[in-house]
């Protein structure tokens, strides 16, 4: 088991909840306290399974105007969805980042997008297919778990 920090920012706080539901999500019930949040220029989360270790980076896909929205007894205005994944994936796919592990990068929705799966698959896979790419999968976890990527 790796050792996990005593306190932990709320965006760590964040990721992990989200690494921890993708672990359920792929049936490794059991192994969700088998990872720690490591800083910068490393991937965000490092787990440690039966075959070794694999770094994780992750991407919140939302729109920051419903992200940002104040609610008032449960009750919001309209509000028109800007969502900037896109971009943000390219951001990502960009970078380089320090391990001597495969990286895998886990883009989840957290319930802050309006956007469903399939389209954001289809706004994704034409990002993806035309860069040269560090990550050795690339995985969606909005309603369901999405594999988007694999290297092999």
């Amino acid at each position: 088991m790796i050792a996990t920090k005593a306190l932990l920012s709320k965006n760590e706080a964040q990721e992990q909840a989200a690494f921890k539901y993708f672990l359920e999500m792929r049936n490794f019930q059991g192994d969700s306290e088998s990872f720690e949040s490591i800083a910068p220029p490393a991937p965000d989360i490092l787990y440690k399974d039966s075959l070794g270790y694999i770094a994780f980076e992750l991407l919140e896909i939302c729109a920051p105007n419903i992200a940002g929205a104040k609610f008032y007894d449960g009750v919001s205005s309209y509000i028109r969805p800007h969502d900037t994944y896109k971009t943000k994936l390219k951001d990502k796919l960009k970078k380089s980042y320090i391990t001597n592990y495969p990286v895998e990068l886990l883009c989840y929705t957290a319930g802050r997008v309006v956007t469903p799966d399939d389209l954001i698959i289809e706004h994704l896979k034409p990002v993806i297919d035309v860069q040269d790419i560090q990550f050795s999968k690339i995985w969606l976890l909005g309603d369901n778990l999405h594999l988007l990527y694999d290297k092999q």
